[in-house]
């Protein structure tokens, strides 16, 4: 079992996400995780109230609740500088003794990437991330680059990255797969990670 903190909510505190750590922990649950939201639409700004970032507050609990498994439900690659996100979540999976799992997609909020600055991303989310998941196994395993690409979506495409973050898992393929959105189903079947 696992169970997802409260790092977004209108009483989300430090001493709330640490106590339902340490509760998961007791109970004998696997893993907490968080939720990704960077910078939410106004018009939400009641609905999700204080939103913790979800790497560093998943590293702040790596060192306070150690040895208990923890992941996001799901990091908008989009919305964030491929490599750089590789190198943190590289290096969370490192502090944490190998305890993490990561959960990726593409969002669904035009306006949390105009937020952001990345208006021009949203139309092109699905390659980004395609894109992304490629760049981090070549940097992985040291391999080269496949070849250039006229426009490349991720910036980066040479250096090693040692990223346990990639290790197989059991892959849930079709999981949150709504309303025939085969784009995504697809995506997800041949990551497999």
């Amino acid at each position: 079992l696992a169970l997802a903190v409260s790092s977004f909510s209108t009483d989300a505190s430090m001493e709330r996400i640490v106590e339902g750590a340490e509760l998961a922990r007791r109970l004998g649950w696997a893993s907490v995780w968080t939720t990704d939201h960077i910078v939410v639409d106004r018009a939400a700004g009641a609905e999700y109230g204080r939103v913790f970032e979800a790497l560093t507050t998943l590293a702040y609990l790596a060192g306070r609740v150690p040895g208990l498994e923890i992941g996001t439900s799901v990091i908008v690659v989009p919305q964030r500088n491929a490599v750089e996100l590789a190198k943190t979540l590289a290096t969370l999976d490192a502090l944490s003794g190998g305890c993490l799992t990561v959960g990726v997609g593409v969002g669904w909020n035009r306006i949390e990437f105009a937020n952001l600055g990345l208006e021009d991303r949203f139309t092109q989310r699905g390659a980004y991330l395609e894109e992304a998941v490629a760049l981090w196994r070549r940097r992985a395993t040291g391999a080269a680059p496949a070849g250039p690409r006229a426009r490349p979506l991720c910036p980066g495409r040479d250096g090693r990255l040692r990223s346990g973050f990639l290790r197989r898992r059991d892959p849930q393929g079709a999981r949150g797969l709504r309303r025939g959105r085969r784009r995504a189903a697809r995506r997800r079947l041949r990551a497999r990670d």
